[in-house]
């Protein structure tokens, strides 16, 4: 916000919402309001991101105990105690 001129407004978040101080109506018309969508915009890219990186390590993981599963049990079904 400092580069766009805005640099005595400040955001905070507060019980799941998004507080603006330090501003008024007047700079949100006058172009805040854009700066603070773009900010929100590349925070919640970057949050999907992260959170499907994590996702696919977790699928990632989970195919490797997949295939580590089967693979031990065919070494069980391969041992024969009867004989």
């Amino acid at each position: 916000m400092e580069e766009a001129g805005f640099g005595h407004a400040a955001l905070h978040v507060a019980d799941r919402r998004l507080l603006i101080s330090g501003t008024n109506l007047d700079e949100l018309r006058n172009g805040l309001a854009a700066v603070i969508g773009t900010l929100v915009r590349a925070a919640t890219m970057k949050a999907l991101a992260r959170k499907e990186l994590a996702r696919q390590a977790r699928a990632d993981l989970d195919e490797a105990e997949r295939e580590r599963f089967l693979r031990v049990a065919e070494a069980a079904a391969e041992i024969d105690f009867g004989a």
